[in-house]
């Protein structure tokens, strides 16, 4: 499985638009799509590699997906859940678990 990931990865990277691009055109939007897409991917690499997983790394991998999802898809409330999980780190999450 991290062999695909790692294929993916570089397959993303491949197609990146790497020419700047201002904010809201077609070539900003498509930069930050595949930007979510090698951060989602960057996060499964970690939670699958990692045997004593950094929480806090995770977590601040989960933020940044978070927050370029919402550039590309706003109205979703994907900004707020990115909010809220920067209060976890800041708190070092001292949540107690749900279950």
């Amino acid at each position: 499985m991290l062999e695909a990931l790692a294929r993916a990865r570089e397959v993303v990277d491949a197609h990146l638009p790497q020419s700047p691009a201002v904010q809201g055109s077609q070539r900003w939007v498509d930069r930050r799509r595949a930007l979510a897409v090698d951060l989602a991917l960057e996060f499964a690499q970690a939670a699958l590699v990692d045997e004593a997983l950094d929480t806090r790394a995770l977590a601040e991998r989960m933020e940044a997906l978070l927050h370029t999802t919402h550039e590309v898809a706003p109205g979703f409330g994907l900004d707020r859940a990115a909010g809220c999980v920067l209060e976890g780190l800041a708190g070092e999450g001292t949540e107690s678990p749900a279950h």
